[in-house]
């Protein structure tokens, strides 16, 4: 494990390690053994995945033990490292809010716009870059330096989320984020969204997200939408943002997160049963 800036796990080195450490196992195991354990691995198990890993290591140690296999540790850092689950202002260890209703989109939205929009510049871009990547676009989609000026509109166009930044060429880089809670979504939405885009921006959105709760609505879109939009469901999307988020001891934030956890699902009985 390789240390970053100010002595920190790096999380690309620890979720390697992980992953090496869970294939080195599988390698050994028989072949009807090491499918429950060869999987992809999905960021959407807060607060389990150290239970998973705890018996993945005790199910190695038995085998060791009985001889079937060398023993081989997965390291507990690794898990603290890449789930965040040890970071101080750590939203989901907090209590939502109990208001007697859920929040409905356009409440979660504008919120999510005006966290993003707060704060120092620094900050902001710090915290948008992480939204971007919760998002599932690269590392290198933005620098922070051009985050620092990106605008952020909730509602605009009927766009649910929109972020404007300007790129070196001194172009609009645009990505829309449609985000449901259950409602449906229709072909002609998402291609409205598109055409207000390039109507006063002049270019295409860079990403065209859809963020749900139920990973099977891309599925039931034209083909030609398909393309054009990547789906990403509510709760991996609450887990990368808390993992890579700028720590902030700011109760209203770690309030509102926690509140949208539980509102899209947090995790459930079944997840306890989740495969690495």
């Amino acid at each position: 494990m390789t240390k970053g800036r100010g002595g920190k796990p790096e999380i690309k080195d620890d979720l390697c390690e992980y992953r090496s450490a869970v294939n080195t196992v599988c390698e050994l195991l028989p072949m009807e053994t090491r499918e429950c354990w060869r999987t992809p691995f999905k960021e959407a198990y807060l607060g389990i995945y150290h239970e998973l890993g705890k018996r993945l290591v005790q199910h190695c140690r038995l085998l060791a033990t009985s001889g079937a296999i060398p023993r081989v540790d997965v390291p507990p850092t690794v898990l603290h490292a890449v789930f965040a689950t040890d970071r101080p202002d750590h939203a989901f260890l907090q209590d939502p809010l109990r208001w007697g209703f859920g929040l409905t989109e356009p409440m979660a939205t504008k919120t999510l716009a005006r966290l993003l929009s707060a704060g120092h510049s620094e900050t902001r871009a710090k915290r948008i870059h992480a939204f971007l990547q919760a998002l599932g676009l690269p590392e290198d989609c933005a620098s922070l330096r051009a985050l620092e000026s990106c605008r952020i509109f909730a509602e605009q166009d009927r766009i649910d989320l929109k972020l404007v930044w300007i790129d070196d060429a001194n172009r609009d880089v645009v990505v829309i984020v449609e985000a449901k809670l259950g409602h449906k979504i229709t072909d002609g939405q998402l291609s409205g969204y598109r055409k207000a885009v390039k109507a006063l921006h002049k270019t295409d959105p860079f990403a065209s997200i859809l963020l749900t709760l139920d990973d099977g609505v891309l599925s039931a879109l034209h083909p030609q939408q398909r393309k054009l939009w990547k789906q990403v469901d509510w709760r991996t999307f609450c887990m990368r943002f808390e993992r890579l988020r700028p720590i902030e001891h700011d109760a209203a934030v770690q309030m509102f997160l926690t509140t949208l956890w539980h509102r899209t699902g947090c995790l459930t009985q079944e997840d306890r049963h989740g495969r690495i």
